[in-house]
């Protein structure tokens, strides 16, 4: 049950990471590309585990950083831009009958790029934290 839930909401915080990026740079995300790297890193927590099981722990290693680091990329990509979902939503729905003439939601390529650079401080911010133990 775990697993379904596991999966079931981590191939959906991808899609959201997709569809964004989707929004803001059309010409430039592919799915095919996508679509493979997001089965990759889906796959690769469970991965890890089974290559430690299996005895294999200097590969599990060596893929653990990068595997959970975009785990925890992927995670705060999705809250905030969740965040700017929720902003756009109320300046389009309750603002609009107050501000008639503004518009104050926060286009896709905006959003995506702010977003992104929000999660690389923060992601630079964890890893400096996490080397000075």
């Amino acid at each position: 049950m775990f697993l379904v839930f596991f999966f079931t909401l981590y191939s959906l915080m991808h899609f959201y990471v997709y569809r964004k990026a989707k929004k803001a740079f059309p010409q430039v995300v592919h799915p095919i590309p996508a679509i493979i790297f997001s089965c990759i890193m889906m796959f690769g927590p469970i991965g890890v585990r089974m290559l430690d099981s299996a005895g294999h722990h200097g590969f599990a290693r060596f893929i653990s950083p990068a595997v959970h680091a975009w785990m925890a990329i992927a995670f705060w990509f999705v809250v905030a831009a969740a965040a700017i979902d929720f902003w756009n939503l109320f300046a389009r729905v309750l603002l609009r009958r107050i501000l008639t003439s503004r518009k104050l939601g926060i286009g896709p390529k905006p959003a995506f790029l702010t977003v992104a650079s929000l999660v690389v401080i923060a992601s630079t911010w964890g890893v400096y934290k996490v080397s000075r133990r």
